[in-house]
């Protein structure tokens, strides 16, 4: 005979559940499926009137977790790299002028970082005598294009500039 009592009641479910929990779970998953429609419509009001709360875990966890979302990420891109790219690529060809107005308004609001990480790399490039430096410095000098310049010439410009740094450093120390 049920309890008369709700608390008592309430009790002995709890422990019957606890008892049972296959057989819960199996219960639940039944009506889940059975109800699908309405636990989906139930979920997306739930997320849509709490996003400040996922917002927050989401945060929370992303902070706690970088090393492993970052390892997960680096692992997926390295088995869909194909995929990707090919993504990446229609997306570029598909919004060439939203990413062209991106790119010119981060560059406003960016100018001077943009600048200054620039000439940093300009003056580690400059520095080695990379190619593409020493091509610029040629295509300047000359009524050559980039394309036109042959490699030999680029690596005997490096050999003059070379000579015309090792002649100004000997002079300074004199």
């Amino acid at each position: 005979m049920p309890y008369k009592d709700p608390i008592v009641r309430a009790e002995q479910k709890k422990q019957w559940a606890i008892d049972n929990k296959e057989r819960v779970a199996y219960c639940k998953k039944k009506w889940t499926e059975a109800n699908k429609e309405m636990v989906d419509a139930y979920k997306m009001k739930w997320r849509s009137d709490n996003k400040e709360i996922i917002n927050a875990y989401q945060k929370e966890y992303n902070e706690k977790n970088k090393d492993i979302i970052a390892a997960k990420r680096k692992i997926f891109y390295q088995e869909n790299k194909e995929r990707l790219k090919e993504k990446m690529k229609k997306y570029a060809e598909d919004n060439k002028e939203t990413i062209k107005e991106k790119g010119a308004e981060y560059y406003k609001s960016n100018k001077e970082l943009i600048l200054k990480k620039t000439n940093k790399y300009y003056e580690k490039y400059k520095e080695n005598l990379e190619d593409g430096y020493v091509k610029a410095l040629i295509v300047r000098s000359s009524s050559l294009e980039r394309e036109d310049i042959p490699q030999e010439l680029i690596e005997l410009k490096r050999v003059e500039i070379q000579l015309k740094r090792g002649i100004k450093n000997v002079k300074n120390n004199k």
